[in-house]
């Protein structure tokens, strides 16, 4: 009877007559305890006998070098042990030596020339010399000798190396046969560059798929681009039909212009400045004798909307790019700022001609806590500008009941240095108002009532006609209109100061600081 035993001190398994372990006899191939350690000796040739000779007891075990080990299966015949370890029926249990007793003593020992082995190294222990030879030996000799393949589902412990016969001339029995740590080695580095392919491939679809999204992205992003380009090409030709002629068509040859700039749409969101701006562009270009008469005398430049593409994408407050247009009045871009810089360089090719005079600048907004319209003003040290600055403010409230003149501010706020207004009060000289025109988003209050009235589409344009029939009352053009055929209505029954006793600030001219500017 033949026993597959492991030796504890290499972790090496062999075949061997039980007659190789001491005080063990089984009657039987399962009389044995895998969970014991015996003392087996190596060799048969330690007992004097050839490898084919039968199998028998020794006679002094204290003269054999015994080892420690355990017994994994017994058989009958060598060749069952074979099949059993070609089938995968051992099972090789993990080296554990917590629960062995010390039984015998182990002595050293040399390599053993034997027909079958299975060489299994602990981890950390070096690979003989054999172990550097080349990769695809290795492969080929384990093919040939075993008929397996180094697949996925083959296990490192449940490979063994049998010995062919073929292997005569071969110096000893390491170069028959092949090193476990060597073939573990290589079949980790398999695995590894199996996981690494599978991992790059991950990447590889995962990066595709982030392209694929980013070239949908610049697709539309370059539509959105095209748009933008349309719409500003829109608004320049816009701005140029209004910024052209509208008014001053019968002024004489070298006649000094007068001329108001107005702006409106800075802020996406603000939409009633708008409907202002449109109710002061249909009162211009009516047939009404006011009308007429301020064409004949001015030059109104309007610029309806500022900010065309963040209109277009239904922003609050900024550009296309993110910006808020109304604190880049100091140092305008041509490139994230084109309808701003395009304003600026107006006004001062405007203010450097010596035949233009820029009498007004109003840019509109629309507020979101204020009630009613009202304006905002600069402060100067020079006492008459600004006692003028307050003058178009008061006309204006005579003019428009949704007007408040207690709520209209002058300040110098150092937030509010790259808006229009602060930013051209400083440039223009004493001659030039600059203002800004707030207007609520909700309603307004009549002077002597509590009452709310809610703001519609028609209110908000007809503050802009107050707004351009109040520039009729600060140039004193009445006399003209008073010439004409068809009376003058007046929009709102009031009683203005007479020209001739001019203008001037009462007590009542708020200094103090007013709600924020928006």
């Amino acid at each position: 009877m033949y026993a597959f035993v492991r030796f504890l001190e290499d972790n090496v398994c062999y075949a061997l007559p039980v007659s190789c372990v001491r005080d063990f006899s089984p009657r039987s191939r399962l009389d044995f305890d895998n969970q014991k350690v015996y003392a087996v000796y190596r060799g048969p040739e330690e007992l004097g006998a050839g490898p084919e000779s039968p199998p028998r007891a020794p006679r002094d075990w204290g003269a054999l070098l015994l080892h420690k080990a355990q017994i994994l299966a017994l058989a009958e015949d060598k060749s069952d042990l074979e099949n059993s370890v070609m089938q995968k029926k051992i099972k090789i249990p993990k080296l554990s030596l917590n629960h062995i007793e010390e039984d015998g003593e182990v002595k050293d020992y040399g390599e053993e020339d034997l027909q079958l082995r299975h060489i299994k190294r602990p981890e950390g222990r070096k690979p003989s010399d054999v172990a550097h030879k080349s990769i695809e030996a290795v492969v080929a000799r384990l093919e040939k000798q075993n008929g397996l393949s180094l697949g996925h589902s083959t296990c490192p412990e449940e490979v063994f190396v049998e010995a062919s016969p073929g292997t005569e001339d071969m110096d000893s029995l390491e170069d028959a046969a092949v090193p476990r740590a060597l073939y573990e080695e290589l079949l980790r580095n398999y695995q590894q560059q199996q996981e690494e392919m599978r991992h790059v491939q991950q990447e590889l679809e995962r990066t595709r798929r982030q392209l694929v999204q980013q070239a949908k992205k610049l697709k539309e992003y370059g539509a959105l681009v095209s748009e933008m380009k349309e719409l500003r090409d829109l608004n320049r030709r816009l701005q140029d039909v209004l910024l052209l002629r509208l008014g001053s068509d019968n002024l004489r040859e070298g006649a000094e212009q007068k001329v108001v700039f107005i702006t409106g749409r800075v802020h996406p969101g603000e939409t009633p400045s708008s409907f202002v701006c449109q109710g002061i562009i249909d009162f211009l270009i009516s047939q009404h004798p006011i009308a007429r008469v301020l064409r004949e005398h001015l030059v109104f430049k309007i610029a309806p909307m500022l900010n065309p593409d963040g209109v277009y994408l239904g922003n609050y407050r900024c550009s296309l790019m993110g910006f808020d247009l109304n604190r880049h009045w100091l140092d305008p871009s041509p490139w994230a700022h084109p309808t701003l810089y395009g304003v600026k360089q107006l006004i001062i090719q405007m203010y450097n001609d010596p035949k233009t005079s820029l009498e007004f600048y109003i840019d509109i907004h629309a507020h979101s806590t204020m009630m009613n319209g009202f304006m905002y003003g600069n402060v100067f040290e020079d006492e008459e500008r600004f006692q003028r600055q307050a003058i178009f403010p008061k006309l204006l409230c005579q003019n428009a009941e949704d007007f408040s003149y207690s709520s209209t501010s002058f300040n110098r706020d150092a937030v509010k240095a790259g808006t229009g207004r602060r930013f051209l009060g400083g440039l223009l000289d004493h001659t030039s108002s600059c203002y800004t025109l707030e207007v609520s988003f909700y309603s307004y209050i009549s002077g002597g009532t509590t009452a709310a009235v809610p703001y519609t589409e028609e209110a908000y344009m007809k503050l802009g006609r107050n707004v351009a029939r109040t520039f009729l009352d600060y140039y004193r053009l009445d006399p003209m209109v008073e010439k004409m055929a068809i009376p003058m209505p007046r929009l709102r029954s009031t009683t203005l100061v007479p020209a001739s006793q001019g203008f001037s600030l009462s007590s009542d001219v708020t200094l103090n600081q007013r709600p924020l500017e928006r």
